[in-house]
C-alpha cells in the first residue's frame, strides 16, 4: 500500500497533497460517538470561524477549512467534535435554528484528536468529513435523506466548549432538476450624494469600498448578477482629483465587461414620490441621465430598462410612469410589499393590471436577510452558506405550498445602503451554483410576465405626506435656467448643476428638510453668478444735443464671460436700442453707449436694468439717473429770441423812419 502510495505521490503532486491531507485526517480519527439522539442548543462562539466548505453534498468526504487564530493555549487532549442535527423542516425553523433560538437533535457524531488535524499553507485547520450517503457507516456521519442539516464543530476538552461553530449542508435530491427554481442576486447600492452643497465631490472612504467590493465581486464570480450602478457616485469618481478613484472606475469597468445593469435615475427617486411631488419630468430626466452618465464613464456594460427595484414606495400613479420608459417588471423590497394587498407569498411572481390596460410584473425580495450582510459579522463565508440554505427552504416551503417551480423567482436583495462583503457574496453564489435545485438569473433580462400570473393591488395613491420639494424644484430650475443663460454654453457649472439638482429631488421627495443644504448650496453658485456682475454708480448725464449717448460700464469679476441684457427705460427719451444684450469679458469692465434722442427738453429720470439675457430675472438692482437736456435747449432759446428782438428792432427803426419821413412831407406841403 505504500508503494503505491509513493507511486502517486511522485507523478502528481496535487494528489499527494490530497492523499497527505485524507492521512493526516484518517490518523487524527478518534471514534465515532454512540451517544446520539440527544437534544442539544447548538451555539457559535466566533473563536471557531468557517473559511471554506462544500454547501451540496455528493461525494463521500467533505473538506472544511477553519480559521482558528482566536483559540490558544488549547490542552493537549483538546479533540474536534463533528455533530450532524435533524434536517430543518422549513425556512422558520432553520432560522430558529441558526439564531440559536431552539434545541436540535444530534442524530451522528465524529471526533478527531485537534493536534492530529492537518493545517494549510494559510496555517487554517482543515477537517475532511467522512460522509455516507447510501447506507449507515460506523466511521461517517450519515447524511442519508435529503434536505437541509444543520451541522456543529466543536473544540472540546473532556466536558469543556473551547470554541465552536454551527453551518449548514445541503443533501440533494435526484428529482432537484425537474422543479429548478430561479434565483436573482441584486445589488442595488444606493449611496448617499458624493457632491458636497457646493458641487464639488467629496467622496468617502465607504463609497471607495463598495464600490471595490462591487468590482470584486463580478471578478470573482461568473454568475449572473442582477446590478445596478450608482450614478451620481460614478461621475463623481470619473471627475475625481484622485489617481484612486480613476483606477478602482477602470477596475470595475473592465470587472463589468459584457454584463447587463439595471437602469435606475442618477440619484434614487421613487417614482411614486415623483408624482406625488410634481416631479415626473424629473423622473425621466434623471433616468436619460443615468444612462448617459454610464455609458459615458463604464462603457463595458449594457443598461437594460426591463425591471426596475424600489425600496420605497410604489403606487398605481408611481407604476404608470415606468412602461413608457420601457420597464416591464418591478422589484420590490420586503417593506413595500408588506404594505400591499396580494394573495400570493414573496417568491411568487405577480402583476400589476395599469389603468391603461398593460400588465407590470412583480418580484418580490425575500425578508429577513438584512442582518446576514452585517459588515460587522466575524464569518463571513458561514453567513453566506446560510444565506443558500435560506433560499433553499424558501423554495421548498414554496412548493410544499402547491406552487408549481416556473411561477417561482427568489430575489436575494442585500440592503441598498451598502455592498454586501465580497466573502459573503462568494459563499453564497457559490452554494447556489452548486446545487441542481436553483438556478441563478439576471433580472435584466427577465421576460413579461404571462397574464395569468396572480394579480397584486397597488394603492391608488401613498399615504406619505408632501415634502414640498416640488414647488423647491420649480424655484431652483427657473434660476438654473435664468442664471445659467449668463454662462457660456460649455461652461462646467450647467451640467453641474443639473447634478446638484438630481440630489435635491432624491433627497427632498424622502424627508422634509432633506435637501437644504443642498438647496442653499445652488442658491449661493447662483447668487455668486449674479454678484460678479456690478454696475457703477451713475448720477446724471448731459445731453449735449438732443440727439446723443449714453455711455453705461459694467464691470465683471468672474473668471469668464458672462451675457446679460442691458435695458434703458424713459418717457422723455427716445430709444432706437432700448434692450440689448452685452456680453462682459472676464476680470475686466464693459462700455456699452447707448444712442438716444430727447422728446423734449428738462431734467427726467433715466432707468437702467442689468437682466439675465432672458429678462426673467435683474442681476443688479435697477439704477435711475437724471438725463438733463436743459443747457442745450437755453441757448437755442437765446438765438431765437436775439434774433426776434432784432427783426423787432429792425422792423421799429423801420416804422420811425416811415412815420418820420411822413410828417415832414405833410408839415412841408402845408407851408404857405
Amino acid at each position: 500500500m505504500s508503494s503505491l502510495s509513493s507511486m502517486h505521490i511522485s507523478r502528481k503532486p496535487g494528489l499527494s497533497r490530497k492523499l497527505g491531507r485524507m492521512t493526516a485526517v484518517a490518523l487524527a480519527f478518534v471514534s465515532t460517538s454512540m451517544s446520539v439522539g440527544h437534544n442539544v442548543h447548538a451555539k457559535t462562539s466566533g473563536t471557531l470561524r468557517v473559511a471554506e466548505q462544500p454547501f451540496t453534498i455528493t461525494s463521500s468526504r467533505a473538506t472544511f477549512v477553519f480559521q482558528t487564530s482566536a483559540l490558544s493555549n488549547l490542552p493537549f487532549d483538546a479533540q474536534l467534535k463533528v455533530q450532524l442535527h435533524n434536517p430543518v423542516a422549513s425556512r422558520e425553523s432553520l432560522q430558529l435554528v441558526a439564531d440559536e433560538s431552539v434545541a436540535i437533535r444530534t442524530i451522528d457524531e465524529i471526533t478527531f484528536d485537534y493536534f492530529l488535524l492537518p493545517r494549510d499553507s494559510l496555517n487554517r485547520l482543515v477537517v475532511v468529513v467522512p460522509i455516507q450517503t447510501t447506507k449507515p457507516g460506523d466511521a461517517a456521519l450519515d447524511v442519508l435523506q435529503p434536505g437541509v442539516y444543520p451541522i456543529t464543530f466543536s473544540v472540546v476538552s473532556g466536558e469543556r466548549d473551547l470554541g465552536s461553530t454551527l453551518t449548514f449542508i445541503h443533501r440533494p435530491k435526484a428529482d432537484d432538476e425537474l422543479d429548478k427554481v430561479k434565483v436573482s442576486y441584486l445589488i442595488n447600492y444606493l449611496p448617499e450624494p458624493s457632491r458636497g452643497p457646493d458641487g464639488v465631490p467629496i467622496i468617502s472612504d465607504a463609497q471607495r469600498t463598495a464600490i471595490d467590493r462591487l468590482t470584486q465581486i463580478t471578478q470573482r464570480n461568473n454568475v449572473p448578477l442582477s446590478l445596478t450602478l450608482p450614478a451620481e457616485l460614478i461621475e463623481s469618481m470619473a471627475q475625481s482629483a484622485n489617481a484612486s478613484d480613476l483606477l478602482t472606475l477602470s477596475d470595475l469597468d473592465s470587472a463589468l465587461n459584457r454584463r447587463s445593469v439595471i437602469s435606475t435615475t442618477y440619484m434614487h427617486l421613487s417614482p411614486s414620490s415623483a408624482v406625488l411631488e410634481g416631479l415626473e419630468s424629473e423622473f425621466t430626466r434623471q433616468w436619460r441621465l443615468a444612462e448617459d452618465v454610464i455609458g459615458t464613464n463604464v462603457p463595458a456594460v449594457s443598461a437594460q430598462r426591463s425591471v426596475y427595484p424600489e425600496n420605497n414606495i410604489l403606487d398605481e400613479r408611481g407604476a404608470a410612469l415606468l412602461p413608457d420608459l420601457g420597464v416591464r417588471s418591478v422589484v420590490l423590497y420586503p417593506q413595500v410589499s408588506a404594505s400591499l394587498s396580494r394573495t400570493t407569498p414573496n417568491g411568487v411572481v405577480a402583476r400589476v393590471a395599469l389603468p391603461n390596460g398593460s400588465n407590470l410584473g412583480v418580484y418580490t425580495a425575500i425578508d429577513k436577510t438584512d442582518a446576514l450582510f452585517d459588515d460587522n459579522v466575524t464569518d463571513p463565508a458561514r453567513r453566506g452558506i446560510r444565506l443558500a440554505a435560506e433560499v433553499l427552504m424558501e423554495r421548498a416551503d414554496l412548493l410544499r405550498a402547491g406552487h408549481a417551480a416556473r411561477d417561482i423567482h427568489l430575489v436575494v436583495a442585500p440592503p441598498t445602503g451598502l455592498v454586501p462583503r465580497p466573502i459573503v457574496s462568494s459563499s453564497f453564489l457559490d452554494a447556489i451554483r452548486g446545487t441542481s435545485a436553483l438556478q441563478l438569473s439576471d433580472l435584466s433580462n427577465v421576460q413579461s410576465v404571462n397574464s395569468t400570473a396572480p394579480t397584486l393591488s397597488l394603492l391608488p395613491r401613498s399615504d406619505v405626506p408632501v415634502t414640498g420639494i416640488g414647488a423647491a424644484m420649480y424655484s431652483l430650475n427657473v434660476e438654473r435656467t435664468t442664471v445659467g443663460s449668463m454662462l457660456p454654453a460649455n461652461d462646467p457649472r450647467l451640467s453641474s448643476w443639473d447634478r446638484q439638482l438630481a440630489i435635491v429631488a432624491s433627497r427632498g421627495s424622502t424627508l422634509a428638510g432633506g435637501a437644504d443644504a443642498h438647496i442653499d448650496g445652488l442658491k449661493q453658485q447662483f447668487n455668486a453668478i449674479r454678484q460678479a456682475v456690478s454696475l457703477p454708480e451713475l448720477d446724471s448725464v448731459t445731453l449735449t444735443d438732443r440727439r446723443g449717448t449714453i455711455r453705461i460700464i459694467l464691470r465683471n469679476s468672474a473668471d469668464v464671460p458672462l451675457m446679460v441684457r442691458l435695458t434703458v427705460a424713459s418717457s422723455k427719451l427716445i430709444l432706437p436700442q432700448a434692450s440689448q444684450i452685452v456680453e462682459l469679458q472676464p476680470a475686466s469692465s464693459t462700455d456699452v453707449t447707448i444712442p438716444v434722442e430727447a422728446r423734449s427738453s428738462g431734467r427726467f429720470p433715466v432707468t437702467i436694468r442689468v437682466t439675465t439675457p432672458t429678462g426673467r430675472a435683474r442681476v443688479v438692482s435697477p439704477v435711475t439717473l437724471t438725463a438733463n437736456v436743459n443747457a442745450i435747449a437755453g441757448v437755442g432759446q437765446l438765438v431765437g429770441l436775439s434774433a426776434l428782438l432784432l427783426v423787432g428792432a429792425w422792423w421799429f427803426a423801420h416804422w420811425r423812419r416811415r412815420r418820420r419821413e411822413q410828417v415832414i412831407q405833410e408839415s412841408t406841403v402845408g407851408t404857405p
